[in-house]
C-alpha cells in the first residue's frame, strides 16, 4: 500500500446524488440501480486507486449506526452481484494467476479506473469480473482494519464486536466471502496491535465465535471448512465426519438459524476456494511421458518436436511404428479432469447464488457498504502511533 490518505469515508447526506460511475460499479449498476439512476458519461480525468491525501481526524464508524444483520444483509446483496458475473471462461484463461493483486483503498476510484482501462482495453486481467472480486475482497479486508485502526481506543471493543456480529450473521445466512474478509481483517497485525489492551472487554460469547470463524476459513487444504459448507448446501446428505472438529454447540446453534431462516439451500460462495483449487491442478504437467511419468516432458526447440522418451526401451516389445510416426507423450488427462470439477463446482455454487434474494430497503445503508475506503499501510502506521491499543 502506498497511500497516504488519512481521511475516512465521510457519511454521504440522503440528499447526496454522486454519479453512478463513481458509487457503483458497472455490474451493479445496470443490475440493480439501472432504473433509478439516470446514465452519466465516463468523461473525468484519470484517477489513481488510492483515496485522495487528507488530515487525520476523529473518527466514528458507520457500522456502528446499524445492526448487524442489515449490515450482513446489504454486504451479501452486493457479493451477490460480483459473483454472479463471473464466468468460467474467465478462470480457465489463467490471466489471473499472473495478475497481481490491486491494492484497492477506495472502491470509487477503482470503479472508475476499471472504466477507464476498459475504455482504453489496457490490462483486461485487471477489469474482468474476476478482478473485480479480488479486489472487493481485498477492500473489505483493508477496511476492517482501517474502521478498527482509527477508531479511538475507548470505542474499538464496540467496532470489533460490530464486525464480527456482522461476520457471524454472514456465516449465519451462508455469505462468506464477508466472512472470510472481515475475519481476515481482525485477526491481521494491525487490527491485533489496535485491540492489544482491549481484547478483554470482548465478552467471551464473541471470543469463542472469533475462535471457530477462524477455523472456519483457514485456507488449509484448499480452504477445506469452506469447501464442505458450501458442498454440504448443495448436498446435504453429503456430511464429512471430518469437518465436525471445527463443530461445537455453538456452530450447532448457528445451524438450526440456517434452516429457520429459508428452506431452500442457498449460499455466496467464497471465490478463494476455487481459485486456490485451480491454481493448485494448474502446477500438474499438461503432459505426461508414460516410460517415466515423474520426468518433465521436453520439446526440441529447433524442430519443436517432442524429445524422445526417457525409456523407449519398455515398447521394445510391441511392432514397431511406420516411420512417419513417433513415440510421443500422453496428454494429462487426470489434470484436465480435475480442472473440470473445480469449475463444475463453481458453476453449482453460482446457482446457489442466485436463490438470494433481497431487496434493497436502505439505499444509503448500501452505498455505504459499497463505498468502502480503506487505509495504506504508512497512514495504519501513523494513526495506530497516535492513538496506541
Amino acid at each position: 500500500m502506498n497511500n497516504n490518505s488519512l481521511a475516512s469515508p465521510s457519511r454521504p447526506t440522503s440528499d447526496a446524488k454522486p454519479a453512478p460511475e463513481d458509487a457503483v460499479p458497472l455490474e451493479i449498476l445496470q443490475s440493480r440501480l439501472s432504473s433509478e439512476i439516470p446514465p452519466v458519461p465516463l468523461s473525468r480525468p484519470p484517477v489513481s486507486i488510492e483515496p485522495k491525501t487528507g488530515t487525520f481526524r476523529p473518527h466514528r464508524s458507520f457500522i456502528l449506526g446499524f445492526k448487524a444483520e442489515e449490515l450482513a444483509q446489504t454486504f451479501a446483496m452486493i457479493d451477490r452481484e460480483l459473483i454472479m458475473k463471473v464466468s468460467f471462461d474467465e478462470l480457465l484463461t489463467e490471466d489471473w494467476m499472473n495478475c497481481e493483486d490491486l491494492d484497492i483503498l477506495d472502491w470509487d476510484q477503482f470503479q472508475k479506473d476499471r472504466a477507464r482501462w476498459k475504455a482504453e482495453s489496457r490490462w483486461p486481467e485487471r477489469t474482468g469480473a474476476l478482478a473485480n472480486i479480488r479486489g472487493r475482497f481485498n477492500l473489505v479486508a483493508n477496511f476492517t482494519v482501517s474502521e478498527v485502526v482509527q477508531t479511538h481506543p475507548s470505542e474499538r471493543p464496540s467496532v470489533f464486536s460490530k464486525l464480527l456480529h456482522i461476520a457471524w450473521r454472514s456465516y449465519e445466512s451462508n455469505c462468506f466471502p464477508t466472512v472470510v474478509a472481515i475475519i481476515t481483517g481482525l485477526q491481521s497485525k494491525y487490527a491485533t496491535m489496535a485491540m492489544r489492551r482491549n481484547m478483554a472487554r470482548i465478552s467471551s460469547y464473541d471470543h469463542r465465535r472469533f475462535r471457530d470463524l477462524k477455523i472456519f476459513i483457514a485456507n488449509d487444504n484448499n480452504f477445506r471448512y469452506l469447501n464442505d459448507a458450501v458442498e454440504k448446501i448443495m448436498d446435504p446428505r453429503s456430511a464429512d465426519a471430518n469437518a465436525q472438529s471445527v463443530s461445537n454447540s455453538m456452530i450447532e446453534q448457528s445451524n438450526r438459524n440456517k434452516s429457520e431462516i429459508s428452506s431452500t439451500p442457498a449460499c455466496i460462495p467464497f471465490i478463494g476456494t476455487y481459485l486456490s483449487q485451480l491454481f493448485q491442478h494448474s502446477q500438474l504437467p499438461d503432459l505426461i511421458d508414460p516410460t517415466a511419468p515423474d520426468e518433465a516432458v521436453t520439446i526440441d526447440p529447433l524442430t519443436s518436436n517432442f524429445d524422445l522418451l526417457a525409456h523407449p526401451e519398455i515398447f521394445s516389445a510391441l511392432p514397431r511404428l511406420p516411420p512417419s510416426m513417433h513415440l510421443e507423450p500422453l496428454i494429462n488427462v487426470h489434470k484436465q479432469h480435475l480442472i473440470a470439477s473445480v469449475i463444475q463446482s463453481f458453476l453449482a455454487a453460482q446457482h446457489l447464488a442466485s436463490r438470494i434474494r433481497l431487496p434493497i430497503r436502505d439505499k444509503r445503508l448500501y452505498r455505504l457498504c459499497l463505498q468502502l475506503k480503506g487505509l495504506d499501510l504508512e497512514t495504519l502506521q501513523s494513526v495506530l502511533h497516535s492513538l496506541p491499543g
